[in-house]
């Protein structure tokens, strides 16, 4: 975290970036860290995915595309076997 607000700061200061626009950019970065740390976190469950396709089935289960939900475009394939099989 300290990094990247170290790095953002000496860009804004090289930079020609309204001291308001600033204060701004630091505030998202805060935001954007803080929502990280928060979902670094969590304990990913079913619930967090969302079912986009079936990729095919076998005789032992099939296998699914899912995306996360709380981050767009972090797609998986995953398998799904025995009992949780439909």
């Amino acid at each position: 975290m300290h990094c990247r607000r170290f790095r953002l700061e000496r860009q804004l200061a090289s930079s020609q970036v309204p001291k308001e626009q600033q204060i701004n950019l630091m505030k998202d970065l805060e935001r954007k860290e803080t929502e990280y740390i928060r979902l670094k976190r969590h304990k990913i469950c079913v619930d967090d995915f969302e079912l986009l396709t079936i990729i095919g089935r076998g005789a032992f289960g099939e296998v699914c595309k899912l995306n996360f939900r709380h981050i767009l475009f972090h797609m998986y394939l995953c398998p799904i076997y025995g009992s949780e099989f439909s």
